[in-house]
């Protein structure tokens, strides 16, 4: 069971932090099977290298994954620097902490400017995909599955959207910020291993074109998928 930690503001990360350490030294890890800040780590990708930043999405807490909140324990906690409150009434589901988790996955963003361009192929793919007209603008791209699962499995049509949606942000440019979930960047680094050289990293749009490379592959590819599907069942129902 988990058990949530009133602490202070902004200082979540390092609470949690000195909490694993402290308890390394009284021997506690055996007690404490699991420790998390609520907080999404997000990689600004600029042209002198990555920036980490830090943000908070349920701030002034963090949790801690317990089979019993002994006495021990409890004072423990309470006697850690920033920490204010033990809520030891009213326990926490795994099910709300993965949720939770789920919303603090970390992500990478990177500054589209004029310049930045569509090519044919990505034109054909957000054919028909909504404007957007506010500025400054965040688009934040779900995961979405990798050619290979994509054969066996259709995308979710809400990622999709979302995807599509990131080319007309691309197209558009201009005071525009993009934000991708660190494991499509991954992807995208292992679709195009020159991102793996960190000089290419400083290009901003060399990121968004390898970016855009691989997630109009995948999007064709899907459409491909789709439409086997469609004549399959066709045939079927014939």
């Amino acid at each position: 069971m988990w058990y949530a930690l009133q602490v202070r503001n902004g200082f979540e990360l390092e609470i949690a932090d000195r909490l694993n350490q402290y308890a390394a030294v009284k021997n506690l890890h055996s007690l404490i099977k699991g420790i998390f800040a609520g907080v999404k780590k997000v990689v600004k990708m600029t042209p002198k290298g990555r920036k980490l930043n830090i943000d908070s999405v349920l701030t002034g807490y963090i949790f801690v994954k317990l089979d019993e909140l002994t006495a021990e324990l409890w004072h423990f906690f309470k006697g850690l620097p920033g920490v204010y409150k033990v809520l030891d009434s009213s326990p926490i589901s795994s099910e709300e902490i993965e949720k939770l988790h789920s919303q603090c996955k970390g992500e990478v963003e990177v500054k589209i400017d004029e310049n930045s361009e569509i090519n044919k192929a990505a034109e054909e793919v957000c054919e028909g995909t909504p404007s957007n007209e506010e500025k400054p603008k965040v688009t934040e791209l779900v995961s979405t599955e990798s050619q290979t699962e994509v054969k066996q499995t259709s995308c979710n049509k809400d990622n999709t959207n979302v995807l599509t949606h990131c080319y007309e942000v691309i197209r558009k440019g201009a005071n525009s910020m993009l934000r991708v979930p660190i494991d499509i960047y991954r992807r995208a680094m292992e679709y195009d291993d020159r991102l793996k050289d960190s000089r290419n990293e400083r290009d901003l749009k060399f990121i968004l074109q390898a970016l855009k490379t691989y997630a109009t592959d995948v999007l064709l590819v899907k459409k491909r998928y789709d439409k086997k599907s469609i004549k399959q069942q066709n045939f079927y129902s014939s």
